[in-house]
């Protein structure tokens, strides 16, 4: 029987505009890693915090496996997106935003190696004793990206994981990767059809999108998202509505929690059999286009996107 051990990982120091590599265990089967950031933070007389994020400390997380397997690239910030959308809220949050003072500020998220709110989670955990090398690379940021007038005077990120003992996959069933990626894009005009073709061979599990105008999260641009391949349209949703199912799924109690932020989701019912399939040695679509309908924009207007997919491989665990 298969028991669940949490242990430490360890710690890593924060250096503006460096990236660490921390070195994780490679013993037993992951299922998510718990990353605290802890930093004392110098407030100005008007201190600005971006979206309440202080992960925006973080430029990029990868999980880095045998030297060139990644199996995560994702920035600091779709972290505590992850979370919202995970458990219905942002992680532990402990920001002091009182102006001329030196405060300890922390914020907890998390990686996720299985997939959240699937029938069979386990598809993904991740057996790391099959990795020469397996590590977490952490690029930082400046101050500039967590807000202004801000000092950050020292930070540090605690890592820990959660995994498991003595479980291991039935025999014949293949080793899957639940993957995460972003991509962003600047909008400087209104356009009722902005396309963004995205990249295909990949099986969708689903899609966040972030929208920020003057580096803030806001609701107030994207009206309508429409997903599709050819003449093929999989959604055609007003963004509103989006945002109320995401409420409703995720359980998100606090509305303000998920401004700017709408998550595409292709496995509604939790099965990976669902998943957008634009493999095309497995009969997938060969294009796909994400069609946004944007209003209200600036010169500093963004969109980002996260795709989440799986990568199934032809690897058994047991053979």
């Amino acid at each position: 029987m298969a028991r669940v051990y949490n242990r430490k990982e360890g710690q890593i120091e924060y250096q503006t505009g460096t990236t660490k590599i921390l070195p994780l265990s490679r013993n037993y089967h992951v299922l998510k890693y718990y990353l605290t950031i802890t930093a004392e933070i110098a407030n100005g007389a008007s201190p600005v915090y971006f979206d309440d994020n202080l992960f925006r400390l973080i430029s990029k997380v990868s999980l880095v496996a045998n030297g060139s397997l990644n199996l995560k690239i994702i920035p600091g910030e779709k972290l505590v997106y992850n979370s919202i959308f995970d458990i219905g809220r942002r992680g532990k949050t402990a920001i002091n935003k009182t102006a001329n003072g030196t405060y300890i500020q922390s914020q907890t998220a998390e990686i996720n190696l299985i997939i959240p709110n699937e029938l069979r989670p386990m598809d993904t955990v991740l057996f790391t004793r099959n990795f020469e090398t397996y590590n977490l690379e952490v690029e930082f940021a400046t101050a500039a990206a967590l807000g202004t007038d801000i000092t950050v005077n020292s930070a540090t990120v605690d890592v820990s994981s959660q995994q498991l003992i003595g479980y291991s996959r039935s025999k014949g069933e293949r080793i899957n990767f639940f993957k995460e990626t972003a991509r962003k894009q600047k909008v400087v005009s209104d356009n009722n059809a902005l396309s963004i073709s995205l990249d295909v061979n990949q099986f969708y599990t689903g899609f966040l999108i972030a929208v920020k105008r003057d580096n803030v999260l806001t609701d107030a641009v994207l009206k309508n998202i429409l997903v599709k391949s050819g003449t093929v349209v999989f959604m055609d949703t007003a963004a509103e509505t989006i945002k109320r199912i995401n409420e409703y799924d995720s359980k998100i109690m606090n509305f303000d929690e998920n401004v700017g932020l709408y998550y595409l989701d292709f496995t509604p019912r939790g099965r990976l059999s669902d998943m957008l399939n634009t493999v095309q040695s497995a009969g997938g679509f060969n294009t796909l286009d994400l069609v946004l309908d944007v209003k209200n924009t600036n010169s500093d207007t963004e969109i980002a996107i996260y795709p989440e997919y799986v990568e199934i491989t032809s690897t058994f665990e047991v053979a």
